[in-house]
């Protein structure tokens, strides 16, 4: 994945929030010491991007961040 980032490495780009909904990047994750930059959920409460739009395939391939995205639309 070419990246330092130890939370891109297991989570991709963009991180779903499952107490929230609200996707934003590992980069913000990090940022915000490692919890959700909306609602300040623990990394236990993340979800990789890709795991959400599989789940919805009508969903982008590169989220708007800060967008809350619906589990099962």
């Amino acid at each position: 994945m070419g990246t330092d980032s130890p939370l891109e490495e297991s989570f991709g780009k963009y991180i779903w929030c499952e107490l929230c909904g609200h996707v934003y990047s590992a980069a913000a994750w990090v940022a915000a010491d490692n919890t959700c930059p909306n609602c300040g959920a623990s990394i236990a409460n993340a979800r990789p991007w890709e795991e959400i739009r599989q789940l919805n395939p009508q969903y982008p391939v590169t989220p708007v961040e800060g967008t809350e995205y619906a589990l099962y639309s």
